[in-house]
């Protein structure tokens, strides 16, 4: 069920380097109604564009992923494996994987479980 403009957190996006993983810790919600979603693919696109292979996004604050966040999501796995990276998944939630389950996106995306 979509969150009314009251209930949607503009996403944060913190970073953090260890070793040659590049760490995106997400707060927020990943949708078409704030900037979470152009804000992340946004982040990786210019990781991915500095050299940065391996790239790992916790979502463990993440409450919420529209249609167009995921899409976003998609596109950022994409942009990485066009240059020989990856974007790997960490601690997605239950409603996540459900939906990366239904829409047979789940294949595409690499992840760490919780």
């Amino acid at each position: 069920m979509p969150l009314t403009s009251s209930e949607v957190s503009v996403m944060k996006i913190r970073e953090m380097r260890t070793g040659e993983t590049v760490v995106l810790m997400l707060d927020g919600d990943i949708t078409m109604g704030d900037t979470g979603a152009n804000q992340l693919a946004g982040r990786v696109r210019r990781l991915v564009q500095a050299g940065h292979e391996r790239i790992l996004l916790d979502l463990g604050h993440v409450r919420y992923v529209d249609s167009v966040g995921l899409g976003e999501l998609v596109q950022c796995c994409a942009a990485a494996r066009t240059r020989g990276g990856t974007v790997t998944l960490l601690n997605a939630t239950h409603r996540l994987t459900d939906l990366l389950t239904v829409t047979q996106l789940l294949a595409a995306f690499d992840f760490i479980a919780p």
